[in-house]
């Protein structure tokens, strides 16, 4: 499907979400979840086939897909975006993870360059 629609926001969306689930990390999932920026909704359809559309929590992934990568400046903006589409207000799960990924992000991306410098030496 990818292939055949390749700027279908809701494509990008969904492949972009099942990157950040992956085990490995792969910055596919900020290619993606980018991609799927361009067409952003709060009138997503999730049910419907024919949607290209994709949602605000696109945003929210991108919280989790930038923190795995180590860019964490993006993390923040992202995290800043999601929380004005969605609503600070609601402190429900999604604005707390989105919180949470991003306190991780720096301590997380130190530690893995300090291991890579080991690594390397």
């Amino acid at each position: 499907m990818y292939e055949n629609d390749p700027s279908n926001s809701n494509l990008n969306y969904l492949l972009g979400v099942c990157y950040t689930e992956e085990p490995v990390l792969t910055d596919k999932s900020v290619f993606h979840l980018e991609k799927a920026l361009k067409d952003v909704t709060k009138d997503y359809d999730p049910s419907a086939i024919i949607e290209r559309r994709s949602p605000i929590f696109v945003h929210y992934y991108l919280v989790i897909a930038y923190s795995q990568n180590c860019l964490c400046w993006e993390a923040r903006q992202a995290k800043n975006n999601f929380h004005a589409l969605y609503g600070m207000e609601k402190n429900d799960y999604y604005v707390e993870d989105a919180q949470r990924w991003l306190k991780k992000c720096y301590p997380d991306c130190a530690l893995r360059q300090g291991n890579k410098q080991k690594q390397d030496s």
